[in-house]
């Protein structure tokens, strides 16, 4: 199967969300070099879902024969030291494998081993020794064995490899999305998530651009401080009644990377809406590059509610750090 990207990421506005679920700008709790918030848990039922999809908001999956990687930055301060912070789920959001607080000084690794209906859960490898009020960043990659004998993982904290091997799990045949959270959560911040098939997340980080500034194109009404702010608010927006209006803005730069490289793919992701009216019925995504306007078909799946889009590209870093580089939207018909 093709290697791919399943989801870039980890704000409120772009996660499926269950109970209280809000955004922190605690420093301690995420990286600052790459992102300005983490998404904060606030009680025992409360959960949220990272969604798989491809580039174009089309639903995804990792099934069996393929590599799946994770990678994602924790931070656990509180409750009862017994959290869900990530768990693997499957298209019914049902859940097959756990990364578990389980004290002040122990995080597990665990499979369900009982039914997905009624699960019971099993311990892989031995306890890796964490802190409370400690930022990790985990990747875990996991292979799913065809014959559900010999599913083959390995899990890094902060590069490191800390467990590996393989076990016997016949429920486990896809997974379609990341849970974080859901029991004992108080305290619990999650942050930079990202999910591929076949592509390394060991040493990898999650860079989260925003507007900057005004850009060449306007056409549209509202301004970049509608759209960018560090916590979600739909009362502010850019919009437009007339169709091939246009809206673009500069957007912040990528910081060093010290060796790194930029991802085969990045993901416009914003949220948008159709009010319903006599305007204009679709919204497509805007690249400006080197003075030129690219605009993208129209996004699939607009409503009259609010809901996340992505579209994909793919660039270097030159090109995203290059003056004059800027994303928006067009109204269309």
């Amino acid at each position: 199967m093709a290697d791919r990207y399943l989801f870039m990421g980890a704000h409120p506005a772009f996660t499926r969300n269950v109970g209280t679920i809000s955004t922190s700008t605690t420093a301690a709790t995420f990286n600052s070099t790459y992102t300005d918030q983490s998404v904060s848990i606030g009680n025992n039922t409360s959960h949220f879902f990272c969604d798989f999809t491809d580039g174009d908001n089309v639903d995804d999956y990792v099934t069996t024969g393929e590599d799946f990687w994770l990678r994602a930055d924790t931070y656990y301060a509180g409750g009862s030291y017994n959290v869900n912070q990530l768990v693997l789920v499957n298209n019914s959001d049902q859940m097959l494998l756990r990364l578990r607080v389980n004290s002040s000084t122990v995080t597990r690794l665990e499979y369900n081993s009982g039914t997905l209906a009624t699960p019971a859960w099993t311990q892989l490898g031995t306890d890796i020794v964490t802190a409370s009020s400690t930022r990790y960043t985990w990747v875990l990659k996991l292979n799913i064995d065809a014959a559900g004998t010999a599913h083959a993982y390995e899990l890094y904290k902060d590069g490191v490899l800390a467990l590996s091997g393989t076990y016997s799990s016949a429920i486990l045949t896809r997974v379609d999305a990341v849970k974080c959270g859901d029991t004992a959560n108080t305290g619990c911040y999650i942050s930079q998530v990202l999910a591929s098939v076949g592509i390394s997340l060991v040493g990898s980080f999650v860079a989260a651009l925003k507007a900057s500034g005004a850009g060449s194109n306007s056409g549209m009404t509202g301004v970049y401080t509608d759209v960018n702010e560090v916590t979600l608010s739909d009362a502010t927006a850019v919009s437009s009644n007339t169709a091939a209006q246009k809206t673009t803005f500069a957007i912040a730069d990528l910081p060093a990377l010290s060796g790194l490289v930029v991802g085969s793919e990045q993901r416009h992701c914003f949220r948008g809406n159709n009010d319903g009216g006599a305007g204009p019925q679709n919204i497509k995504s805007v690249i400006r590059q080197g003075g030129v306007d690219t605009s993208s078909s129209n996004v699939s799946g607009i409503g009259t509610g609010f809901k996340t889009f992505n579209v994909k590209y793919n660039l270097t870093y030159t090109q995203i750090n290059t003056a004059g580089f800027e994303l928006g939207w067009e109204s269309a018909a």
